[in-house]
């Protein structure tokens, strides 16, 4: 056997093992997304009653700008 086929074969193992760390890895992922999406609601999309439990809204007739100089 000469050193590169050896080299090739390296490859094509190195390669076979990513492939499943990097399987591994989105499989985790999508577990993780799909347990956050079933525990987890967004802040907009909670109701106005259950933000106003959280906290008051503040409301302002005017924006204000402060330009320093």
């Amino acid at each position: 056997m000469n050193t590169s086929s050896f080299e090739h074969i390296v490859r094509i193992q190195f390669n076979a093992l990513m492939m499943i760390a990097i399987k591994c890895t989105v499989k985790n992922k999508k577990r993780q997304f799909a347990r956050r999406f079933k525990r987890e609601v967004l802040f907009c999309e909670l109701s106005e009653m259950k933000q106003l439990e959280h906290g008051i809204t503040d409301k302002y007739s005017c924006d204000y700008i402060f330009l320093m100089s």
